[in-house]
């Protein structure tokens, strides 16, 4: 499969998802970036479907959507940091304290 080249947001799709998440909790913005990361960022679907033999433009489309949500949780993560918040800083001292409680 040749190269697929993956547009940049707009700045408009920029500030529309900074908008829809500014009104967050450090709190919830912390679960939504997490739960993105972990339902839609890690490992790629596309890669699976590729080697299942999908259709290529099944493929591409999923490719899409895993590079828009890559930008999307960069985005959140951003705001996270500008709040003062480090994600996963914050992610490892919470897992860190947990098992250390057991």
């Amino acid at each position: 499969m040749g190269k697929i080249i993956m547009r940049k947001l707009r700045k408009s799709e920029i500030n529309r998802i900074i908008k829809e998440n500014a009104a967050l909790s450090n709190e919830d913005l912390l679960n939504k970036y997490f739960d993105l990361v972990y339902h839609d960022v890690l490992g790629s679907q596309a890669e699976q479907m590729e080697d299942a033999g999908w259709n290529e433009s099944d493929v591409k489309e999923r490719r899409e959507y895993e590079h828009y949500m890559d930008c999307y949780t960069d985005i959140l993560e951003g705001m996270l940091q500008k709040r003062g918040v480090d994600p996963w800083k914050d992610y490892m001292n919470n897992a860190t304290e947990d098992k250390n409680e057991k």
